[in-house]
């Protein structure tokens, strides 16, 4: 599974979690049994497409297990 947030580089990891917790789909993800999970963020300074070339966060959780 995966999750996937964008916004204002003033994120916090709070507000990451309270608005995944928000959403339905991402709340499964973050509540059902992953083996792993992995967390990432990047700044992206003039980003290009839908973000227009304002500089954003973009953060995931990625979730697995070893098959």
């Amino acid at each position: 599974g995966e999750n996937l947030i964008s916004g204002p580089v003033s994120f916090s990891a709070a507000a990451v979690i309270r608005s995944w917790m928000q959403s339905p789909p991402h709340r499964e993800n973050l509540l059902s049994r992953w083996a792993e999970v992995g967390f990432g963020c990047v700044r992206a300074v003039n980003a290009p497409g839908v973000f227009d070339g304002d500089t954003v966060a973009i953060v995931t959780a990625d979730f697995g297990t070893r098959g």
